[in-house]
This record gives C-alpha cells, structure tokens and sequence, in this order.
C-alpha cells in the first residue's frame, strides 16, 4: 500500500535540464525526498482529521468499536485511524526508480496489513488531491531552486 506521486511539472522538467550530470543526483534525491515529506506530512494531517485521500469522511466505526475506544477514552468521531499510532507513524518516503518521484507508506508488512484493513473498511488516506499535489510539486521546484542557487 503506497501512495505514489510522480513530477511531471514543466517549471520542474526546466529546471532539471539546467543541473549539471554531476551534482544532479544529489540535488534531486533531496529534493524528492524534500517534496515526499510535504506528501507524507498531508497524508498525517488529513489523516488525523478524519479525511480520506478524495477529501470524505472517514467511514464510521462499527458500534462495537466505537463503543469499545470510548469506554477507553479514544476518539470516536471524526475516525482519525489513530489507536497506537504506529501504523501512522510508520509511513515513509520511498524515491521511485523508474521515473521522477516518490512512494509513500507503512514500512512493514504488519502496518501495510493494517493500513489495508482500512482501506477495505472505507477508510483510505492514500493519495493525493490535486491541491495537495500542487504543494509537493512546489515544494520539489523549491527545494531545487535552492540547490541550484536561483531562489
């Protein structure tokens, strides 16, 4: 389970062609991971306010539940997928090798078990709405910009 997110921005592509083949990589590796940071930062935020990826509420725990994490003091409404926070706090920002971007997700199997149960539950942070693209592309031209010294 991961979400991908892969910069296909003009302003990016140009600044790319303007590196040199020798501190390229450098300068693009922290740029991504720069950019994969803002990505995983959102999924979080969105996360723990009760949102999905498309901008939904999350689906509502069963009544058991519910009732179960109440009686323990938890959240209930909005979900927040929050119970010991480390399927959460797992995610990380993986660079893509085929093509210009970055995976972001559970860093083991147990978590992506987790995150999988879910999603099949209606409750699915992974991805990204167009807006929040638009912040991690930003962040990646930012981030280059500063490593080429034209920011």
């Amino acid at each position: 389970m991961q979400a991908r997110f892969t910069l296909d921005d003009t302003a990016a592509r140009a600044l790319l062609a303007d590196l040199s083949p020798s501190p390229q990589n450098a300068a693009i590796r922290r740029a991504v991971v720069s950019a994969g940071e803002v990505g995983k930062l959102l999924i979080l935020i969105r996360t723990a306010r009760g949102f999905d990826w498309r901008g939904y509420r999350f689906k509502a725990y069963s009544k058991g539940y519910a009732a179960k994490r109440a009686k323990q003091g938890r959240q209930t409404n909005p979900v927040p997928l929050l119970y010991t926070g480390q399927m959460l706090a797992s995610f990380t920002v993986s660079e893509l090798r085929d093509r210009l971007g970055v995976s972001v997700g559970p860093a083991t199997d147990e978590m992506a078990e987790r995150l999988y149960e879910n999603i099949t539950l209606g409750r699915d942070p992974m991805g990204w709405r167009g807006d929040e693209q638009d912040k991690i592309a930003a962040q990646f031209i930012r981030t280059i910009g500063k490593e080429m010294g034209t920011s």
